[in-house]
């Protein structure tokens, strides 16, 4: 069976292809397909190498795809939106621009999918899916899809009516404009080895990562790009945290690495991506991150205590939406960007207060393992199998 996999922008929709692709090449999927799949992967250019990484070595090939985004920010006054300087360079303008990239993705996906036919398009959402999901349509091959957030995402609401399937992360509900006879609430896939650790499981990966055993370890991350208000919050306290007795593990994303003091650098640790998170997850005793589906997820199905700060700015304020979730349910702490922002000190005092409260911790932890689907994988996996066997 041939097998493509459509996902970029972000690490959010590459994760969940790598966990798919891992678990198309098990031996009891193999032979529901009756012998090895041929997989490939397309994503955007912008985010070929973290996505190279992220397969490690994986055999998979994979290939660039022209593709556009439509920047739409919410929580913003009218004016500012649509006339500001600023937002006219960096909004609508190149928006413009990625008008002419859809374009070009379109074409490139309908010389693509002439030349390699596969029997299934599995479209993991955000923009880069839309020109080849169409282009698929088009070719009447297979189109299934997947969206993890609460808000339906734009790309998968114009793909949903040409879908043969469409799994979601949360209940149908949430999704009035996808067909309801091929829609299924799934859960967000993540892979088999996202689970929790023994403690002497959690020792020896400590030090795998080099990291030290006996401080406790917080690990700060803003998505597969970074999140530029975590970064100078985590800037701003640093000294304060490690003063404190613990190590700091920051993701800052590409090019936004911050300067810490050479006593604090010892125990504070940055990088700029890595395809070790699941693990900095597994060993974490709390978790600073946004509202990004795929990442709450994995989070979830570790079991760890997490604040979170999402991003206000997100098409249709998903992000909010999402963290408001687990809030509500006592799965995790959230805490306004704008807050962050104008005082680092309150996100410091958070981070005292729960780590020197280990009832709250586990507890925040627990309930926050609740959220984890460990059905997500093998129903997303075979929901491609059977939407390749139609064909």
């Amino acid at each position: 069976m041939k097998i493509l996999c459509v996902g970029g922008g972000s690490g959010g929709h590459i994760a969940p292809i790598v966990a798919v692709v891992e678990q198309l090449r098990q031996p009891a999927n193999i032979r529901k397909m009756g012998g090895e799949p041929e997989i490939r992967v397309w994503c955007d250019r912008n985010f070929f190498a973290q996505a190279r990484q992220m397969f490690g070595d994986s055999p998979v090939r994979i290939e660039t795809i022209s593709a556009g985004k439509l920047r739409r920010y919410a929580n913003l006054g009218f004016f500012y939106r649509w006339f500001s300087p600023w937002h006219i360079v960096h909004t609508h303008i190149p928006n413009l621009i990625d008008m002419g990239r859809v374009l070009v993705g379109l074409i490139q996906s309908l010389v693509k999918l002439a030349v390699w036919r596969p029997d299934v398009v599995f479209c993991k959402g955000g923009y880069v899916g839309l020109p080849v999901g169409l282009v698929a349509h088009w070719y009447h091959i297979p189109l299934v899809i997947h969206d993890s957030d609460t808000v339906p995402g734009l790309t998968n609401r114009l793909l949903a009516k040409h879908a043969t399937a469409i799994g979601t992360g949360s209940p149908v509900k949430n999704y009035p404009s996808y067909p309801k006879g091929i829609t299924k609430y799934i859960g967000i896939p993540v892979g088999n080895q996202e689970r929790r650790l023994s403690g002497v499981e959690r020792r020896k990966m400590l030090r795998r990562l080099d990291l030290v055993t006996d401080r406790p370890l917080v690990l700060a991350m803003g998505g597969g790009l970074g999140a530029v208000a975590i970064n100078q919050a985590l800037e701003a306290i640093a000294d304060q945290l490690v003063a404190g007795g613990l190590q700091v593990v920051l993701l800052t994303g590409k090019g936004n690495e911050i300067k810490v003091s050479e006593p604090t650098d010892r125990f504070f640790h940055q990088y700029q991506f890595t395809n070790q998170v699941r693990q900095y997850e597994q060993v974490a005793d709390l978790v600073i991150t946004r509202a990004g589906a795929t990442t709450m997820a994995e989070l979830a199905t570790v079991g760890v205590a997490t604040i979170i700060i999402p991003s206000p700015y997100l098409a249709g304020d998903h992000q909010t939406k999402n963290a408001k979730v687990y809030q509500r349910a006592g799965a995790a702490v959230m805490l306004a960007e704008s807050v962050v922002r104008e005082r680092p000190s309150r996100l410091a005092k958070l981070i005292s207060k729960l780590m020197n409260d280990v009832t709250e911790r586990s507890q925040l932890a627990d309930n926050l393992h609740q959220f984890a689907q460990p059905r997500a994988l093998d129903d997303m996996t075979q929901m491609i199998i059977d939407a390749g066997r139609k064909k």
